[in-house]
C-alpha cells in the first residue's frame, strides 16, 4: 500500500459519496493524476478508537499569568481549590515634599472580569506583607527563575487589611481595601526623607504583598495587574491633598518583558480531592485510564490536571488495500452533564499540545497551539486533528506520544471539566474521519 493516507483501526467505514461529491470539493485535498485516473470512494466514520486518560502536570508556571487570582471553591470531585497571589509593588515617584503628612493607605483592587463558581455569596480577601522576596534570577544572576502554582513565600502574621464582599466581577469595578498605616507610613517617610530614592532601595526595604482568600469564600476572582495598586494619601503643608501610587508596574519591575518573569505569581493548590485524582503523583509515571474512572477524563486549570489522548495502532493501516488520503478529521469531546452549573463554567477553548512518551509537553516557540473550541449549543468541544494524525502514521512505526488538553488560560484560571472518555457508553470522545481511497 502506498502510504499517503491515515485512518484508525478497527476500520468500520460507511460509504458517503463518490468522486465529485461535495465532501471532496469542500476539502483542501488536491487530486493528482494518479488519483483521478482511478475509481474513488469517499468514506466517513466516527467508529474509531480514541484512548483517553488523565495525568497531572508536576506544576504550572504562573508568573506570566494574565491576572491575579484570589479565592476558594469547593467541588465534590476536584476538592477545595485555593488561589492566592503574591506580587511586588513600586512607587511611581520618589519625590515627596519634606513637609508632607501621611494620611492613609488603601489597596485599589480592580476586577479583571474573570470569575469561577458562586459569586452570589461573600468572598473574603486578606492582605499581608511578604517576609521572603520574589526573586527574579538565581544567585549568579544568569538564570531566570520561574514561579509555579505550588510555590509559596513566607508572610508576616499580621493582616494589613481585609474585606468581605459580594463579588461583581463583570462590572470591572475597583475595590477599596483600607490598609494598616504603620508599614506604609514608614515607607512614605523613607521616601520623603530621601532614604529611598530608587527601585533598588525600595526593594531592600519592602518585598511585596500577598492576597489570600477567607475560608468562607466560594468563588475565585481575577484581578487586574496593571490597574491595581496601593494608594498612599498625604497632605502638603498648604493643605493640598495628594497621593503616592505604589504600582504593580510590570514594565518597570521586569524591563525585559519578553523574557524576564513578571514580579508576581499565583499560588493554586487543591485539597480533599477525589481519590482518583490523589493517585496522580507523577507526570511521567501516574496515568489514570478512563476505563478506571467510570469512562471519564478530567481537566483542571491552574492545578495541572489534564486529559491525555492517544490514537493507537495506526500502522495497521498498512493492511488496507488501495491508496488514499484524509479529507477531514474532527475530534469531539463531550463534557459530562451535571458536572458544571453553567455553560460559562466550562473553558471556552482548550489548547491542544503534543506530549512525548514521558508526558513532557512539546512546545514549539513562536507557534500557537491548535484549539478545541466549545460549541455552546451542542455542548461539545471540537478540534481538527488531520495533520497531527497524518504525521503519526507517516512516521512508519507506532510511537507512544499523544496530545493533552489544557484550558487556553491555564495559568490564569481554575475552571474544571469532566469529559466522557473514548469508550463511554454515552457521548463518547470520537474522531470523525472523512477519507478518500482509490483502487489501482
Amino acid at each position: 500500500m502506498k502510504k499517503i493516507m491515515w485512518l484508525l483501526c478497527p476500520l468500520f467505514l460507511t460509504l458517503v459519496a463518490s468522486c465529485g461529491s461535495d465532501d471532496v470539493n469542500d476539502s483542501e485535498f488536491i487530486a493528482g493524476e494518479e488519483f483521478t485516473d482511478n475509481q474513488i470512494r469517499v468514506l466517513k466514520t466516527e467508529d474509531l478508537i480514541v484512548d483517553t486518560s488523565t495525568i497531572k502536570l508536576d506544576s504550572v508556571v504562573t508568573n506570566f499569568a494574565q491576572s491575579m487570582l484570589v479565592g476558594k471553591v469547593n467541588d465534590d470531585f476536584f476538592g477545595d481549590t485555593y488561589a492566592s497571589t503574591f506580587f511586588e509593588i513600586s512607587p511611581d515617584t520618589y519625590n515627596i515634599p519634606n513637609d508632607a503628612e501621611f494620611q492613609s493607605a488603601t489597596l485599589k483592587l480592580a476586577h479583571q472580569g474573570y470569575f469561577f463558581k458562586d459569586t452570589t455569596t461573600n468572598n473574603t480577601l486578606n492582605i499581608k506583607s511578604l517576609v521572603g522576596e520574589i526573586k527574579r534570577t538565581n544567585a549568579a544572576g544568569d538564570t531566570l527563575i520561574p514561579y509555579y502554582n505550588i510555590n509559596d513565600i513566607e508572610t508576616e502574621t499580621e493582616i494589613l487589611g481585609t474585606l468581605t464582599y459580594q463579588p461583581t466581577p463583570l462590572t470591572r469595578d475597583t475595590l477599596d481595601i483600607s490598609l494598616a498605616n504603620e508599614l506604609f507610613m514608614e515607607m512614605f517617610d523613607k521616601i520623603k526623607d530621601a532614604e529611598v530614592t530608587n527601585l533598588a532601595d525600595f526593594k531592600e526595604k519592602f518585598n511585596g504583598l500577598t492576597i489570600t482568600p477567607g475560608e468562607s469564600s466560594n468563588a475565585v476572582i481575577g484581578y487586574g495587574l496593571t490597574n491595581s495598586y496601593v494608594e498612599i494619601a498625604y497632605t502638603e503643608a498648604d493643605g493640598t491633598d495628594n497621593t503616592l501610587r505604589l504600582s504593580i508596574d510590570l514594565f518597570r519591575l521586569a524591563p525585559d518583558s519578553e523574557t524576564a518573569p513578571i514580579p508576581f505569581f499565583n499560588r493554586i493548590i487543591a485539597e480533599n480531592q477525589n481519590t482518583l485524582l490523589t493517585q496522580l503523583t507523577s507526570q511521567k509515571e501516574s496515568v489514570l485510564p478512563s476505563s478506571d474512572a467510570d469512562h471519564k477524563s478530567f481537566i483542571q486549570a491552574g492545578i495541572g490536571i489534564t486529559t491525555l489522548i492517544k490514537f493507537p495502532n495506526l500502522q495497521s493501516l498498512n493492511d488496507i488495500e488501495g491508496t488514499g488520503t484524509i479529507l477531514n478529521a474532527v475530534l469531539r469531546l463531550h463534557p459530562v452533564d451535571g458536572t458544571y452549573d453553567n455553560i460559562t463554567d466550562l473553558p471556552a477553548t482548550l489548547d491542544v499540545i503534543v506530549v512525548n512518551q514521558d508526558n513532557d509537553l512539546v512546545i514549539v516557540a513562536g507557534v500557537a497551539p491548535i484549539q478545541a473550541v466549545l460549541n455552546e449549543t451542542d455542548k461539545v468541544y471540537e478540534v481538527p486533528l488531520g495533520n497531527y494524525i497524518n504525521s503519526l502514521f507517516l512516521a512508519d512505526e507506532d510511537n507512544d506520544q499523544g496530545i493533552v488538553l489544557l484550558p487556553s488560560n491555564n495559568n490564569s484560571t481554575v475552571n474544571s471539566v469532566q469529559l466522557h472518555g473514548g469508550q463511554s457508553a454515552v457521548n463518547k470522545t470520537t474522531l470523525e474521519l472523512t477519507y478518500a481511497i482509490y483502487e489501482n
